[in-house]
């Protein structure tokens, strides 16, 4: 596990004021197991719940939060990742539920530990500085927190909030663990990296590179081929700058700002304004990304835009919406979503499979119908999207037309359990492999203390 030179100062600067007048400190930690089971295809040749097709693995977050002086705050968490061994009897393959890592690669099964979160906040008026490793929620960069593990960020992020309704945010990040690297490809597409934290949490700078066909012992191609992920990554040591305007000029309308740049890598902006009258939701967001790099694919040279729509309503316990969202046809033209990890997106018509890799790619339309309802002790959310990609051929690639079908419920036993299950199942057309539809189910058990 690396951790940075400010990580390392900020952990030992929490260390030295608890031992003076430390008050309110907050201890905290959870687990979680999270485990999931698909199958391949129609004919049943890969069954849910049977091992070749299972995955599984056990997370732990144990965390800390104390006032340390007046206005100054200290938080830092440990992240925790095992197996518990069931790969020997449960589950036949790590990849999805861990960091950075393919079936085959023995490291997968180590019990890997880092340093999540270790950061200072203080605040001044109106005004909230907070610098060291931290989690983020911006519209182009956040953290990840479905899968086992969760990537964050090293930097620091300025707040102001003077003017009535509106807050501003500067930010400026050095780094991050996500697995948003060049080589890593698209999710569902052949990604290298199926996961969302790099391998032991290892922080990278922005344009990074990942070549998984060279063998890190050797400096040779690995002989396992390009998918086995024993990998040599390539630290781009770039820093990301930010800007936001978060503004609520009346009460239930909302418009944010935001733009993003990595120099000499790519540059990219976000809008989205929002609107509430009568339990009826009105919502529009547009993003556009511009590759600058000439010698990578990671920020590509061309440019991308993303539009979507979402019309909702709610009614008590009830709510339904519908979205639509397309992007540019452009060549060369980068993927909008995460660019931490290449993943996830704030998207409307963002689906669980066919998520923000998919929707935010270029010639891209999707849409997408939700319903979900709260009943006393637990939740129900079903919906369907359907994407469409133009560039590609029905019948040659699984992305050219295909259809998601989620159903999602969760509860909560007690005060510390939560309890989620996910079934899904995605159609296509695919002539070539015959394959033309999987399920899954995902379930996730955490206990909070």
């Amino acid at each position: 596990m690396k951790i940075s030179t400010l990580t390392a100062s900020l952990l030992a600067t929490t260390l030295v004021t608890s031992a003076f007048a430390v008050e309110n400190i907050e201890v905290g930690a959870s687990a979680k197991l999270w485990y999931q089971t698909n199958t391949t295809n129609k004919d049943g040749s890969a069954d849910l719940f049977e091992q070749p097709t299972a995955v599984a693995l056990m997370e732990a977050d144990l965390g800390v939060k104390a006032d340390l002086f007046e206005g100054l705050k200290g938080e830092t968490n440990v992240v925790i990742l095992d197996s518990l061994g069931l790969e020997n009897d449960v589950v036949g393959n790590l990849s999805n539920a861990t960091t950075g890592h393919q079936e085959g690669d023995e490291d997968i099964l180590k019990t890997q530990w880092w340093v999540s979160t270790a950061n200072l906040k203080y605040n001044t008026g109106n005004t909230d500085v907070q610098a060291g490793r931290m989690t983020l929620n911006t519209p182009l960069l956040f953290t990840e927190k479905w899968n086992a593990g969760y990537n964050t960020f090293e930097g620091g992020v300025v707040t102001n909030t003077d003017v009535s309704g509106v807050k501003l945010t500067a930010m400026y990040i050095t780094g991050h663990n996500g697995t948003g690297l060049d080589g890593a490809g698209v999710p569902g597409n052949g990604i290298k990296i199926p996961s969302t934290v790099m391998y032991n949490g290892n922080f990278y700078g922005f344009g990074s590179s990942i070549d998984s066909s060279v063998d890190t012992a050797t400096g040779l191609p690995n002989p396992k081929g390009p998918m086995y992920t024993n990998t040599v990554v390539t630290d781009g040591k770039k820093s990301l700058y930010s800007v936001g305007a978060e503004i609520n000029p009346m009460d239930d309308l909302n418009i944010n700002l935001w733009y993003y740049n990595i120099s000499s890598v790519k540059d990219a902006y976000w809008a989205d304004a929002s609107y509430k009258i009568a339990g009826v939701f009105i919502g529009a967001q547009n993003s556009g990304m511009s590759g600058k790099d000439t010698t990578t694919a990671y920020g590509k040279t061309g440019d991308n835009m993303i539009t979507a729509f979402k019309l909702g309503y709610t009614m008590d316990k009830l709510n339904f919406f519908g979205a639509y969202s397309f992007t540019d046809d452009k060549e060369n033209a980068p993927v909008i979503t995460n660019m931490s990890t290449n993943r996830k997106s704030k998207i409307y018509t963002q689906a669980i499979v066919q998520d923000g890799g998919i929707i935010g790619a270029a010639d891209t339309k999707a849409w997408k119908v939700q319903a979900s309802y709260k009943f006393e002790t637990w939740k129900l959310v079903g919906f369907v999207q359907n994407t469409q990609n133009d560039s590609l051929v029905v019948g040659e690639s699984p992305f050219a037309d295909s259809t998601e079908y989620d159903l999602v419920a969760s509860t909560k036993i007690g005060k510390h359990v939560n309890l989620k299950g996910i079934y899904m199942h995605r159609e296509y057309d695919d002539q070539g492999s015959g394959n033309d539809a999987f399920d899954f189910v995902r379930l996730i058990a955490s206990v909070n203390f």
